[in-house]
């Protein structure tokens, strides 16, 4: 059937979409992160940085990600970036050999920027603890 485009249709239809929200429940503990210039800091890595990674490999949370660099003997900085569900199994967590906020014959190794979603941390933060992530208890 071709219908004419300049004639007005003697009848709408409007549709209603409407819909519930289902609850949701996350099993995840809150984050705490230390405001120290050595953890949770934005950058991109350099190809020198690079040289130094340990390992790359998943990770659900940056709180994993601190304990894999704790767990590994050589690891001094670790970086993280959050990834969707569906790319749950991109390597997101890297680890390093060097302190990602050190220089290499005067290079930065991370390329500071709120750009790039990559975020750097060291394992030993400058505050005598080894961690800039701590879970939250919700009590």
């Amino acid at each position: 059937m071709i219908r004419d485009i300049n004639t007005t249709p003697s009848t709408s239809t409007t549709i209603t979409l409407t819909s519930t929200p289902s609850p949701t429940t996350s099993t995840a503990p809150a984050i705490s992160t230390k405001a120290l210039a050595t953890c949770h800091q934005q950058g991109m890595p350099t190809t020198i940085l690079l040289t130094f990674m340990i390992s790359s490999h998943p990770s659900p949370s940056v709180l994993e990600c601190q304990g894999s660099c704790k767990a590994e003997e050589k690891c001094l900085s670790y970086s993280h970036r959050e990834v969707s569900a569906a790319n749950s199994a991109y390597p997101n967590c890297e680890l390093f050999s060097r302190k990602w906020d050190s220089k290499e014959n005067g290079t930065d190794l991370v390329i500071k920027s709120w750009r790039y979603g990559i975020y750097y941390s060291d394992r030993f933060p400058g505050d005598g603890s080894e961690e800039c992530f701590v879970a939250v208890d919700g009590n």
